[in-house]
């Protein structure tokens, strides 16, 4: 279960917003290594297994029924309040991950958990350019993707390069994007080969470019 705490958990962070997991079930005492990491719905880029691999979150161990770990300082209260995660109602949904890092095998001995590799290929395949069939022109530059990716991700590319929506018949053919930054473009490829949002990268944007790229 997750333990929240408006206010704080206590005097020492009662400007923050405190978040807490707990474990229910552990009346065999077995201890649990594991990493966490909270979110907010929408934050796709911290829902990756990688990132919760990568994260600064200490490895921890649950010994007994009741224990819990967290963040005492998750987010200051203020800072929620102005946030776009605050719906119209006060009200946002927060997401916690958990990865076990030393599941134990059949003989008792810890198992290596290999994490999904599929976006960093993707993202090898966007990058490499290897196999392209599509060009884009955005704001002046040109983007190279791969047609089935797009279509399997969106069903607008579907519609637009499979069916009565489809644009030119040479190949690669040159699609243009008007009233879209070259960068906004740039951001969306790699959001749909990757699924997840590389919020460090685009921290130059302006409020105006990142609506339209969400």
């Amino acid at each position: 279960s997750i333990k929240y705490y408006p206010i704080g958990e206590n005097s020492s962070c009662s400007d923050f917003v405190s978040l807490y997991v707990s474990r229910l079930d552990c009346s065999d005492r077995k201890h649990v290594d594991a990493r966490f990491a909270f979110s907010f719905v929408d934050q796709v880029e911290k829902q990756n297994p990688v990132y919760i691999h990568e994260s600064e979150s200490e490895t921890r161990r649950s010994l007994f029924n009741g224990s819990y770990w967290g963040c005492g300082t998750f987010m200051r209260r203020d800072a929620l309040e102005r946030s776009v995660y605050l719906g119209e109602d006060d009200c946002f949904t927060i997401r916690c991950d958990i990865m076990v890092c030393n599941p134990q095998d059949a003989s008792g001995h810890g198992a290596e958990v290999l994490l999904p590799n599929m976006h960093h290929h993707f993202n090898n395949l966007l990058h490499n350019k290897v196999g392209t069939d599509v060009k884009f022109e955005v704001d002046g530059e040109t983007f190279d993707a791969h047609r089935c990716v797009l279509a399997a991700r969106s069903k607008v590319f579907m519609a637009q390069l499979f069916g009565q929506m489809q644009e030119g018949t040479v190949i690669p053919a040159v699609i243009q994007i008007e009233d879209m930054e070259a960068k906004v473009f740039k951001a969306l490829l790699s959001f749909i080969y990757t699924d997840s949002f590389p919020m460090m990268e685009y921290d130059d944007m302006d409020e105006d470019e990142m609506s339209q790229l969400m």
